[in-house]
């Protein structure tokens, strides 16, 4: 029975070689591009038309049901910001955000109808 060497052989590492693997094909690198340029769209746009973003989030929220979204839905129809001026519009949703319960909603509604 031969006893083991301590000793490195010549020529052996004690793990194994890693090869190095493929590069990826080139549609990742696309998808990767396309990704990093969509995003930069998205921020330009967030920059940009902030009001118009701002209101239809807003307008998402008030559709669901919530006073305060209905609220300044009536505003921004109302003062005509990010949106096109509408007092028709507006009246509508401040009478919304009153039946669910948003009190600046009616004093807003009682003001427009003076």
């Amino acid at each position: 029975m031969k006893v083991p060497s301590l000793r490195r052989r010549a020529g052996r590492t004690p793990y194994p070689r890693l090869e190095p693997t493929a590069k990826q094909p080139l549609k990742w690198e696309q998808w990767e591009l396309l990704v990093v340029c969509g995003s930069f769209l998205a921020l330009m746009y967030l920059w940009f038309c902030y009001e118009n973003f701002h209101f239809h989030i807003t307008h998402f929220y008030a559709h669901l049901g919530y006073p305060n979204a209905q609220h300044l839905v009536g505003q921004r129809y109302l003062r005509g910001v990010g949106v096109q001026r509408d007092e028709a519009l507006a009246d509508h949703w401040f009478s919304r955000a009153v039946q669910n319960s948003g009190p600046m909603s009616g004093q807003q509604n009682r003001t427009l109808i003076m």
